[in-house]
């Protein structure tokens, strides 16, 4: 190994260990809310218990199942291994891509790659609640690696020739992974079927024989959707009285509301989809040279990539939405639609458009970092002068504690703001008070000053 290649792997050890670094350090500040006090595991039968009760009233997608499980070993747990499950989502986006894994010996991918990770925590839905906490990265960035590797298969298998090893195990775990993706969420389940459906459609048109992994992947996610939607709790959540005015609205109506979320899904892409949009537009004007385009790969993955993100945020029209977590999904695939379409660019005009981007990119992310750092500091502070003051009340043997809801500062941008649920409610004050063993009482901070906050 020469110095030359020494300094490559060096810069690219310091690359990936600074996002992992950096996902462990948010994951550490965004202190346990409601929804973990609520569903608290503290045996192994309660992983199962929760879930069945999740099930039936109000979250019917399997990521229930791996957030219970992190609840029962701890949050430790979770700030350990969710950094390894975010880079594994910045490989598999390369990979999917460029159907191979970074060159460590050079930095000809470097640039490439480090604009995808940045992509990966500023350019998708709301990453405090998708990344950083547990509850929602494991419904929703959790099982995203899932889908990309069956999408990243049946790109192998048409253009590699990519032949599996027929056993158990590989059917096993292609199922595991297609039933995971087809009880994902409401958005991404739907739309792993349609692209197996039209794939084999393709196939069919083309007379390319299905691998036998194939059905084994399709079953899984029919089993994975019937699942998702012929849960109790699916329904039942609608019944919320929050929801009252959405149950009895018309499906125009529906579309109508949901045009300002589509505004809010192009916001937080940093209008990634509309860039995308108009330069596949703008590259296709031509007739001549349309010609040409339909058999580039990375011009018609642009364009796919590109549709499948509008779809997968505009079918959320039909399901009412209390946050932008839900367009998770939506934004992946509209950065590897953007990916391939700079990819598009770089060999049709040969430049390399990342030299130039990446430190755009880069700017913005260390300008808006002091303003998407103090509010995760601040909440872990908070957090930690309301346990030391429990604490305290325990040791001086009173039974009330009398404690303010917590102050969430914005972030930067609506996107890259906290979206916190304070268990100081009466969703789950019971709760709070047999994970703490203390009655809780909230202050009217209009009224009093709280013991929690005032020396923050």
């Amino acid at each position: 190994m020469n110095k030359e290649q020494k300094k490559n792997y060096f810069l690219w050890a310091a690359l990936l260990s600074a996002y992992a670094i950096f996902i462990l350090v948010f994951c550490i500040l965004r202190p346990y809310g409601m929804d973990e006090i609520r569903s608290g595991c503290f045996s192994v039968s309660d992983i199962f218990t929760r879930f069945i009760a999740a099930y039936t009233t109000e979250n019917t997608r399997i990521g229930v199942v791996f957030n219970n499980i992190l609840l029962y070993f701890g949050k430790w747990s979770f700030c350990l291994i969710n950094p390894f499950v975010q880079l594994l989502i910045v490989f598999q986006i390369y990979g999917l891509i460029f159907l191979r894994l970074p060159d460590f010996k050079t930095l000809k991918d470097f640039f490439t790659f480090a604009f995808i990770m940045l992509c990966s925590i500023f350019a998708v839905a709301q990453p405090d609640n998708t990344i950083f906490w547990m509850n929602g990265a494991c419904s929703y960035s959790w099982l995203i690696p899932c889908f990309l590797f069956l999408l990243t298969l049946l790109r192998l298998y048409t253009e590699k020739g990519l032949i599996l090893h027929n056993s158990f195990w590989t059917k096993a775990g292609i199922f595991a992974a297609a039933f995971c993706t087809g009880m994902s969420n409401e958005n991404s389940a739907p739309a792993s079927f349609a692209i197996f459906i039209l794939f084999a459609a393709v196939c069919l048109y083309k007379k390319i024989k299905l691998p036998f992994w194939y059905w084994w992947a399709l079953a899984g996610i029919m089993l994975g959707l019937a699942a998702l939607f012929g849960a109790p709790g699916l329904y039942n959540r609608l019944n919320y009285w929050a929801f009252e005015d959405f149950r009895h609205a018309s499906a125009s109506d529906k579309m109508f509301m949901h045009l300002s979320r589509m505004n809010d899904f192009f916001v937080l892409t940093f209008l990634i989809p509309i860039i995308n949009s108009v330069g596949l537009y703008y590259q296709s004007r031509d007739s001549k040279k349309l010609k040409e385009l339909i058999k580039n790969k990375n011009f018609i993955y642009s364009t796919a990539f590109m549709l499948m993100g509008f779809i997968l945020a505009f079918v959320l029209y039909k399901a009412p939405q209390i946050s932008l977590r839900v367009f998770y999904s939506a934004s992946v695939f509209s950065i590897i639609g953007f990916i391939f379409f700079i990819e598009y660019l770089n060999d049709t005009y040969k430049i390399d458009i990342y030299k130039y981007l990446l430190p755009v990119a880069a700017a913005f992310a260390l300008i808006a970092l002091p303003r998407f750092t103090l509010p995760y500091v601040n909440l872990y502070r908070q957090n930690s002068a309301r346990n030391a003051q429990i604490e305290q009340t325990k040791k001086e043997n009173k039974k009330v504690f009398y404690a303010q809801k917590f102050y969430i500062l914005e972030g930067p941008t609506e996107n890259l703001s906290i979206e916190y649920y304070d268990y100081i409610n009466p969703l789950s004050l019971k709760k709070a008070e047999q994970y703490y063993g203390i009655q809780f009482e909230e202050i009217n901070k209009s009224n009093s000053v709280s013991p929690v906050t005032k020396n923050i």
